[in-house]
């Protein structure tokens, strides 16, 4: 009886053995190929880090166009310039939270109207000043424009 238990034993252990011998390799997977741990980023969460902030762009271009039209009325020449630069910066922070193909479109939107106030370049004289507000009041409305895009896209999602 012992020789039987031994014998059986001996033939487990063969088989076990040779099963594990005959595994597959595990098949190598290509780094760009390998699944990521981390979800693609929603609609909503990408809306949620980056809405408030282009709104707070549009209030703070609207800002300015007001205020150069009150300055062209107290004879003062405006340039906006310095603001717009800080206002491209801020444009340019939008993208870093944010994942989701749509949304950074619809960023990318934004961020090239606010580019456009930086090619409006103030006039030397209160001469030209009607046509400086008009392509202001032109940018803003572009700007407004790619913030409503921006807006639908985040309330549809």
């Amino acid at each position: 009886m012992m020789l039987r238990s031994g014998g059986l034993l001996i033939t487990a252990v063969a088989l076990v053995l040779g099963c594990t011998a005959c595994t597959a390799e595990p098949a190598e997977i290509a780094p760009g190929d390998r699944p990521t741990l981390a979800p693609e980023q929603t609609t909503g969460e990408a809306c949620a880090s980056s809405k408030a902030e282009v709104d707070s762009l549009v209030t703070g271009m609207k800002r300015q166009v007001k205020q150069a039209g009150k300055d062209v009325a107290a004879g003062k020449v405006p340039d906006i310039g310095s603001i717009v630069a800080q206002l491209q910066a801020s444009a340019g922070a939008l993208t870093e939270n944010v994942s989701n193909p749509e949304v950074l479109a619809a960023l990318e939107g934004v961020r090239t109207e606010v580019d456009g106030f930086a090619e409006i370049t103030a006039p030397d004289t209160l001469l030209g000043m009607p046509g400086y507000l008009g392509s202001l009041g032109a940018q803003l409305g572009r700007l407004q424009e790619a913030s409503k895009k921006l807006a639908a896209l985040c309330d549809a999602g």
